[in-house]
């Protein structure tokens, strides 16, 4: 699957069971699928150790060789969101963010297919001398993206 919008919103699963009595009994179940989800999956050590390399080589990218997205920078209180085209993820702001030496704090990276393919974005959180917020997105050029050797 190449996009999210792919996905089916509303998905409905009918199942059977058998019992030895030779009675069956039928369910269906529906699945709305169009709001926040959440997945998780197992990897190996040494698939942790490539991300944890793609990770840090994103972490240490100057951001002055990023694009800014200008309508992606918006004044924070509490919470960012962050929209791509096929997703939403959300920072929330807490005494504990370590903010680098120009104030700001970035929250890894976050991967959007496109019209014209895969695009990396690194979101951040800016501190000004006043600590006021701003939330910000940087698209990474795809000649900067990662490349897993």
């Amino acid at each position: 699957m190449k996009d999210m919008r792919e996905v089916p919103q509303n998905v409905e699963i009918k199942s059977i069971a058998a019992f030895h009595d030779g009675r069956t009994q039928e369910s269906t179940v529906s699945v709305d699928l169009s709001g926040v989800g959440v997945y998780f999956s197992t990897v190996s050590e040494e698939e942790l150790q490539l991300q944890e390399a793609e990770l840090d080589y994103y972490m240490n990218l100057p951001l002055k060789q990023c694009e800014l997205v200008a309508e992606r920078v918006e004044s924070v209180t509490d919470v960012y969101a962050v929209k791509l085209e096929t997703s939403t993820s959300w920072i929330t702001i807490q005494e504990e963010m370590e903010f680098d030496e120009s104030g700001i704090w970035r929250d890894g990276t976050r991967g959007d297919f496109i019209v014209d393919g895969y695009a990396v974005y690194i979101p951040g959180i800016k501190r000004d001398y006043n600590g006021l917020y701003t939330g910000m997105l940087n698209k990474v050029p795809k000649s900067l993206q990662y490349i897993r050797e």
